[in-house]
């Protein structure tokens, strides 16, 4: 018995140690260094008095999974307002884990994102959209943190703003149905370590956000998703499915906890079957005739009984 119980305590350990440190390193310690496309929408006071910039990023087909993308974020946007992965662009976002390192020193803060699946999408306001009366300025960089075979950006030009500048210049990609034009441009390959910036300016006479309006539009003339709408904010996150390899981590994790709960259980057992087998008869009864009780539980037999009433078990 004390054999068997310690070679159940020993597989539990060995499984835990094992198996859950392993997913940890595999799922850290695979950098991201070239993606397939990189998308960066700029969306100048969309829902807040600042340039919301979403980062689309599609992996590459032979990209093994899980892996680590790491990017750079200005400083004085504080931590990403979302991040999140899914299985495609147009797959449901769900929330990815990620660590926020802001950099001694320097005017970057590095996010590292675990990915489990193909497609990443990262999103952070700058509150560095600078405004004097009616005009607005906002200069965008992207640090070339990864290669990607093509980046694209788009900007969406904001409600009742008008005289709008980019340096480099943005191609027209149409207006939606509520007069919101719409910029993109496609800059081909970059690769990591290669820098991108824009310079944007723009009239502006109000403060009112994009979001605002398109709320009153959305309101009075349409509901919401109706074909046509203009872009809605980027879809809530979900709680992230866990991975295989973490999955995997944790059934081994608890087969370990299960076999020292059965070692805990037959030792259990066996501490009770030594002190009922070891408990003394009780006297005899006052009438003169012996009290007859059983050998295993040392419960009171009824008369003429064959078995114990209360463990089954045969009496002589």
């Amino acid at each position: 018995m004390r054999t068997f119980v310690f070679a159940l305590m020993v597989l539990g350990w060995w499984l835990g140690a094992l198996f859950g440190p392993v997913v940890d390193v595999q799922a850290q310690d695979v950098p991201v260094e070239q993606v397939a496309q990189l998308q960066i929408d700029l969306w100048p006071e969309f829902d807040r008095p600042a340039m919301l910039v979403i980062y689309r990023i599609t992996l590459r087909p032979e990209t093994p999974l899980p892996v680590r993308l790491s990017l750079r974020l200005p400083q004085r946007a504080g931590r990403p307002n979302a991040v999140a992965t899914a299985s495609s662009p147009d797959a449901m976002l769900v929330n990815a884990p990620y660590e926020y390192v802001p950099a001694t020193g320097s005017p970057w803060a590095w996010v590292h994102v675990t990915l489990n699946q193909p497609y990443a999408q990262v999103e952070y306001y700058d509150p560095a959209l600078e405004k004097q009366g009616n005009q607005r300025a906002f200069t965008y960089t992207w640090p070339g943190d990864v290669g990607a075979d093509q980046v694209v950006v788009q900007l969406q030009q904001p409600w009742n703003a008008t005289d709008l500048e980019v340096q480099p210049p943005l191609d027209p990609l149409g207006v939606t149905d509520v007069g919101l034009q719409l910029y993109e441009k496609n800059f081909g390959p970059l690769s990591a370590g290669q820098t991108l910036t824009l310079e944007i300016r723009y009239s502006k006479p109000d403060d009112v956000l994009t979001m605002q309006y398109l709320e009153s539009v959305q309101q009075q003339q349409q509901p919401v998703g109706a074909p046509g709408a203009a872009p809605a904010a980027p879809p809530a996150a979900t709680e992230a499915p866990p991975d295989t390899l973490g999955l995997l981590s944790q059934v081994f994790i608890g087969l370990g906890v299960v076999a020292l709960g059965v070692a805990g259980w037959f030792w259990w057992q066996g501490r009770s079957r030594v002190k009922v087998s070891r408990r003394k008869p009780k006297p005899a009864s006052a009438k003169g005739k012996a009290a007859r009780y059983c050998p295993a539980c040392g419960a009171k037999v009824l008369p003429g009984a064959r078995f114990c009433h209360r463990c089954g078990t045969p009496l002589p």
